[in-house]
């Protein structure tokens, strides 16, 4: 009998009182990012628990805060392309977790993190289809295999 009572108190520290939720609000879904960003989102019945952030399926790492959280990433430190933003909350470290994802473009050109002429100079000097494979042509952003007007239009608007 004291097994199986002990086994209940267990299953109750290990299991959250609460419904507990995560959302990233930013960067949004599909969006273009380049240099350090801030990502941001909410979390509800967290408690004293943690927000953990991972890119690609990489390590976690903790976020800023609870209801609103932070974390600051360098996107200079990953190809240009798309990547994977997935944060993770959880009440305590044996508690069940839930997540969130959301896909964005990264797009520094050159990699120096800034987005300037040489990003532009890069992109129009690689206009027309890339050679194969794809991952050989850095100026093409959007990953769709040519560089082209989508990839002109991302330099433009992430101009810094």
């Amino acid at each position: 009998m004291k097994a199986a009572a002990l086994t209940a108190a267990m299953l109750l520290m290990v299991m959250p009182a609460h419904a507990i939720d995560v959302a990233i609000t930013s960067p949004g879904d599909g969006e273009t990012v380049s240099g350090t960003i801030v990502v941001t989102g909410t979390s509800q019945d967290v408690g004293a628990g943690l927000v953990s952030v991972s890119i690609d399926s990489g390590p976690f790492q903790p976020a800023q805060g609870l209801d609103p959280w932070t974390f600051a990433w360098e996107t200079g430190g990953v190809p240009d392309g798309p990547h994977a933003i997935t944060a993770r909350a959880r009440q305590c470290i044996q508690c069940t977790a839930v997540f969130d994802s959301v896909d964005v473009i990264v797009s520094n050109g050159d990699g120096d993190g800034v987005v300037g002429i040489t990003d532009l100079l890069m992109v129009l000097g690689a206009w027309g289809p890339c050679p194969s494979p794809p991952a050989a042509c850095p100026a093409d952003l959007d990953g769709d295999g040519t560089v082209g007007i989508t990839d002109f239009l991302i330099v433009l608007t992430n101009w810094s």
